[in-house]
C-alpha cells in the first residue's frame, strides 16, 4: 500500500501525503502496528515510517507501547472536519431522517474514496442496530457491499472501468462474489434495475440493499442503504419493503447534494 502521489509537483507536500497514508494503513486487521510493520505496509524507509509515527505521537494522534502504535480518538477530529466544512449533515439528515421513520431502519449514505464507499452520514434506528463496521468513517469495499456496486453501477463506464482496474476483489466472507466476470454480471444487473443487494457478502448475518445518489450529470455521487439481520427479513422481502424509500430518499439527498 502507496499511497503517496508519484506526481512531481512543487505544491504537493510528499511528507504530508506519506502521513496520511501511515494514517490510511490502520485498520481493523492493524489496529496496531511497529515501526516495521509501518514500513512494510505503506513501503516507506524504516526511517521515514518512525518519523512519521512519532510525529503523530507528539502531537496526540498516536501512542506506543512496548513498540506498538496505535491511533487515539483524536484522529477522529479529521474526519468532523470535513463533515463540519461540508455540512452534508444539515442538508441530508432530515431525508435520511425520514426515510428511516418510513422504512423503521437505520439509513445511510455513503461516499466513494478511492476504491471504497465511506459512510457519511447516519439516521440511525435505535432497535435496528446491526454492526460496529457500519459506523461514520467506516471504510466499505465497492465491490462486496451493496451500497459500492449501487454506486459502482450507476458511474460511467469510462470511471466504472478505472475503479474495476483498481479493485483486488477479495474474499470478506464465503460468500463474496470475486470472480470479475461475475461482478461485471451483477454490476450489470445492477444498472438495469436500479438497485444492489448483498446476501452475507460483507458480513456474515447481514444482508443489505442499496440504491445510487445521482447528481446532476445522471452519474453516481454516491449511495444510500439499509443493512439488516438476515434472521429478520429475507432477501426479496427486504428489497421489496425498503428499495422504494431508499430511492426517494436518494433522489432528494442528490438535490440537497447539488
Amino acid at each position: 500500500m502507496n499511497d503517496v502521489p508519484v506526481v512531481k509537483d512543487s505544491e504537493i507536500v510528499q511528507t504530508l501525503a506519506k502521513g496520511l497514508t501511515l494514517i490510511a494503513a490502520f485498520g481493523p486487521d492493524t489496529q496496531t502496528m511497529t515501526i516495521a510493520d509501518a514500513a512494510r505496509l505503506t513501503g516507506f524507509s524504516r526511517a521515514g515510517a518512525r518519523r512519521i509515527l512519532r510525529t503523530l505521537e507528539a502531537m496526540g494522534y498516536a501512542t506506543q507501547e512496548n513498540g506498538r502504535f496505535n491511533l487515539t480518538p483524536k484522529i477522529l477530529t479529521l474526519g468532523f472536519s470535513f463533515l463540519r466544512s461540508s455540512e452534508i449533515g444539515d442538508r441530508v439528515n432530515p431525508i435520511l431522517r425520514q426515510a428511516s421513520n418510513t422504512m423503521r431502519e437505520t439509513c445511510s449514505l455513503g461516499l466513494p474514496s478511492g476504491t471504497d464507499m465511506v459512510y457519511v452520514a447516519h439516521a440511525i434506528c435505535e432497535d435496528r442496530l446491526f454492526s460496529t463496521r457500519f459506523t461514520i468513517g467506516a471504510r466499505l469495499p465497492m465491490a462486496a457491499t451493496a451500497i459500492g456496486r449501487a454506486y459502482l453501477a450507476h458511474v460511467s463506464e469510462t470511471e466504472r472501468d478505472r475503479l474495476m482496474a483498481q479493485i483486488a476483489p477479495r474474499s470478506e466472507t464465503p460468500n463474496t462474489v470475486i470472480d470479475r466476470g461475475a461482478l461485471k454480471v451483477i454490476l450489470d444487473r445492477t444498472r438495469n434495475q436500479g438497485y444492489a443487494a448483498t446476501d452475507e457478502e460483507f458480513e456474515m448475518g447481514a444482508l443489505s440493499v442499496a440504491v445510487p445518489v445521482l447528481g446532476v450529470s445522471g452519474t453516481a455521487v454516491g449511495a444510500l442503504n439499509v443493512v439488516v439481520n438476515k434472521g429478520r427479513v429475507a432477501v426479496k422481502d427486504m428489497i421489496e419493503d425498503f428499495t422504494p424509500a431508499l430511492k426517494e430518499a436518494a433522489h432528494d439527498v442528490g438535490l440537497a447534494l447539488g
